[in-house]
């Protein structure tokens, strides 16, 4: 069986639909009707990200936010003494990490919902170990996928966005530890979160995250960065099939259940998330029974987890990213090991930190000392209690990108206290839909908390791990990255549940843009300035929805005022020379764009840019060769690339 030579189109023979046809990521013409001379490119201005929880720096998005994973462990190679060995005869065990996005718990028939369509995890779980109480660190994409890759919490890790920050060097990852181990590695990656300028890629052999957007309807912003579950299985299906004798680990990270929703449940017209699941189920299952036609991958070790979950309306959080309740913080955790791990549910919570030293432990390998995690092996093997311990979470997106308050809490058995303008502390046995707030400064319980709290949960503002070639990576996509809200001290900021109104609003915004509703949108976001007035990135989006309308005054005004807020935000100085370019002021869009070199000189559309308008409008292609020369040099796959080079072909030496 060959898999992955044409997914959109094999894709579409699945669903019944047309293929849809692939589209550059996150830029679109901004010359309209004007005539552009042959090879002369055009000027853009970067995108509208079109997830607002940081998938794209969205981006974010995004951001860099697990869901559903799934392990498989198969042939095996030996370990000399491990627990494992002794009583299963097995070797080393082979490992495959299947992360689903966005998946929540309690839309699976395993966790108890009726209506479920998801039978091929549902059956897995029958015969697995399943974690009935697993939490992530973060509902973000990316901060979520390195506590599960790392074993850390997101203040120790560093990443606490998408798009913004990465993983930094000295924070060792799963496939690191692997590879010295002995296994081949590799990574095959569904969402614009996880690119590898996230810093997830070390240890990897292969890390494909060769993603391009495809059209999502009518629309020229109607675009999403992603592969679909059947192309991404496809991918990992021939790695895997063509190993060697090592031991393998493959991360295989699939992006369909985050919205915005595109398929519908059987026999139904609406795109929703249980019709994603539904789909994302289905190739699970072809993929296994493809993978299983190899003995190698017969007895597998199989886990399955997510990032996050997803609000669903839930505290009046549609999708997720603002909020630290457990719709978006509860993911499923199953782990399934025919023959050497039996059927049982346990009840005592866990986190995504876990997982890390629960696979060294099951695949018999050294731990890795200094992890927030502890292995679960033994809970696993043998049924016994999980220890328990405070697990810590996090969400700073509303802080990072409007100038809300952070959100900060931890979990002790059945108590969870969330540090906030309003601390909330909640008894989840009790009352697991969180709506009794029990807070009070003088209870034991949120006393405790708040002083553990104190001590693994504090570090001022959080730390922007973003280098300049993970910056340059993200905006040679059109990735546009949050630049900080202005701050101030926690206790005076907007408590987030006082504005999830305004988020969801502001959401509202973006898909209306996605339509090409852009009246619309516009309205919405004038009505939203008084309550995001402290925030770049809602003067960077609303200046982008006025570009894409071709509305430049406005836009140039939306763009100053995003500078006006933070001065260093890179993709505001573009876009506003863009602007001015298409207002007819190029002295004024010359001078943007010097801002921006001097800024960083190696800003690749900024080069590319300052030399388009010297060629194009100044008449100066002396002045525009070494820009051009130095973004050739910068980005030579770019897709301006060819253009930039006949210009310099046609140039007198």
């Amino acid at each position: 069986m060959t898999w992955g030579r044409d997914p959109q189109l094999q894709k579409a023979a699945i669903d019944g639909k047309e293929a849809p046809v692939p589209c550059p990521i996150g830029r679109w013409n901004m010359l309209g009707s004007e005539p552009r001379k042959h090879g002369e490119p055009s000027l853009r201005v970067h995108s509208i990200s079109t997830a607002l929880c940081p998938a794209w720096p969205a981006t974010a998005s995004s951001v860099l936010l697990l869901p559903g994973l799934l392990l498989l462990a198969g042939c095996t190679r030996e370990v000399p003494g491990t627990e494992a060995s002794a009583e299963s005869g097995r070797e080393r065990p082979d490992i495959l990490l299947i992360s689903i996005d966005t998946l929540r718990a309690d839309r699976l028939g395993c966790y108890g919902h009726d209506d479920a369509r998801t039978p091929v995890l549902d059956a897995l779980a029958a015969e697995a170990v399943v974690f009935e109480a697993a939490y992530t660190t973060a509902p973000i994409t990316l901060p979520a996928h390195a506590s599960m890759l790392t074993g850390l919490i997101p203040p120790r890790h560093g990443v606490r966005d998408n798009g913004a920050f990465r993983l930094p060097d000295s924070v060792t990852t799963l496939a690191e530890t692997l590879s010295r181990q002995g296994y081949r590695t590799a990574a095959f990656i569904g969402g614009l979160p996880l690119l590898r300028s996230g810093g997830l890629a070390r240890g990897f052999e292969r890390y494909d995250d060769d993603i391009a957007a495809r059209s999502l309807g009518g629309s020229d912003l109607a675009r999403r960065p992603e592969r679909y579950a059947e192309e991404v299985f496809g991918l990992a299906h021939d790695w895997l099939s063509a190993a060697g004798p090592e031991p393998v680990f493959a991360f295989v990270h699939l992006y369909d259940p985050h919205s915005p929703y595109e398929r519908a449940l059987p026999g139904a017209a609406e795109p929703t998330y249980d019709g994603e699941l539904a789909y994302v189920d289905g190739a699970l299952g072809r993929f296994r029974s493809a993978l299983g036609v190899d003995p190698r991958f017969r007895s597998a070790l199989t886990v399955v987890t997510s990032d996050h979950g997803e609000g669903l309306g839930d505290h009046d959080e549609r999708t997720h990213c603002v909020f630290v309740y457990d719709s978006t913080l509860r993911v499923p955790l199953l782990i399934h090991w025919p023959g050497v791990l039996g059927p049982r549910r346990l009840a005592g919570p866990v986190g995504l930190v876990d997982l890390v030293p629960t696979l060294l432990d099951l695949a018999g390998l050294p731990p890795v000392d200094g992890l927030d995690g502890v292995s679960l092996g033994e809970q696993v093997r043998r049924g016994t209690p999980v220890p328990g311990r405070d697990l810590y979470f996090e969400s700073l997106f509303g802080e990072l990108r409007f100038g809300w308050a952070p959100l900060r809490g931890l979990r002790r058995g059945t108590a969870k206290y969330i540090r906030a303008p309003r601390p909330e502390l909640y008894d989840l046995g009790g009352d697991p839909g969180e709506r009794l707030n029990r807070w009070s400064a003088t209870t034991d319980d949120g006393a405790d908390l708040e002083e553990r709290l104190r001590e693994v949960g504090e570090g001022g503002a959080a730390r922007i791990a973003l280098d300049e070639d993970t910056a340059r990576a993200l905006r040679s996509l059109g990735y546009v990255s949050a630049p900080p809200a202005e701050g101030g001290d926690s206790h005076d900021l907007p408590d987030p549940k006082d504005q999830i109104r305004v988020y969801e609003e502001f959401q509202r915004a973006h898909e209306e843009a996605l339509a090409g509703r852009f009246d619309e949108a516009l309205a919405v976001m004038a009505q939203l300035e008084p309550s995001l007035q402290r925030s770049p990135y809602f003067y960077l989006e609303w200046g982008n929805f006025d570009a894409h309308a071709e509305r430049w005054p406005l836009a140039i005004t939306c763009y100053e005022k995003c500078l006006a807020l933070d001065e260093s935000t890179a993709d505001a100085l573009l876009n506003l020379g863009v602007a001015f370019v298409k207002s007819g002021s190029p002295d004024k869009a010359r001078a943007r764009l010097e801002e921006l070199l001097a800024l960083d000189p190696d800003h690749v559309e900024g080069r590319l840019y300052y030399g388009v308008v010297l060629y194009r409008s100044f008449r100066d292609p002396e002045g525009a060769r070494p820009h051009f020369t130095r973004f050739l040099e910068l980005a030579p796959d770019h897709a301006s690339a060819p253009e930039i080079r006949r210009i310099l072909a046609g140039m007198p030496p």
